[in-house]
């Protein structure tokens, strides 16, 4: 047997979830009615006026199987929290492992500033900024705020790879 978390979320037409939230008292008492009808599941469940979203943990030998009990089981759990059961917009099955994995990488981006580009490249932070304008090859940056540039990290160490530095100034231009 094989761990599968099965996700299935209920949008009503007309719907986006962008849409702004809309949660009455009766919504609220629904949702609680359908998370104690899957607590055996380990069930999860959100939502509001406008759909519902539920996700259950449960054990099978194939995903096509644990597809199939976990969308059973969950739209009989709406049905009897009197909640509606379609439009059905998605169901997602993946193994358990592979989404706890998936839950321990990192969700934030790896940004550099001026001064952490400077260190990774070795050089100031003025020249950082000279090379980001100036080298065609220089990252560009993922966001601009009013303190300064943003770099992904990556692209800040590739180029530190690629550019070939040259030591001290370069010779003057006057003849």
């Amino acid at each position: 047997m094989t761990g599968y978390c099965v996700t299935v979320d209920v949008l009503l037409d007309g719907h986006s979830p962008l849409d702004p939230a809309i949660l009455g008292d009766t919504t609220v008492d629904r949702l609680g009615a359908m998370t104690d009808a899957l607590a055996h599941l380990y069930g999860a469940i959100s939502g509001d006026e406008r759909g519902w979203s539920a996700t259950v943990t449960l054990d099978d030998d194939t995903l096509n199987g644990a597809r199939d009990r976990a969308v059973s089981e969950i739209l009989a759990a709406a049905d009897r929290a009197r909640l509606p059961t379609a439009p059905v917009v998605r169901v997602e099955v993946v193994r358990e492992d592979v989404r706890d994995a998936e839950q321990e990488r990192p969700t934030l981006l790896d940004l550099v500033s001026g001064p952490e580009a400077a260190e990774i490249l070795g050089v100031s932070r003025q020249r950082v900024h000279q090379l980001a304008h100036e080298h065609p090859d220089f990252p560009a940056p993922a966001y601009q705020l009013g303190v300064g540039s943003l770099w992904f990290r990556a692209g800040v160490e590739a180029f530190g790879q690629r550019w070939e530095r040259r030591a001290g100034r370069p010779p003057s231009k006057t003849a």
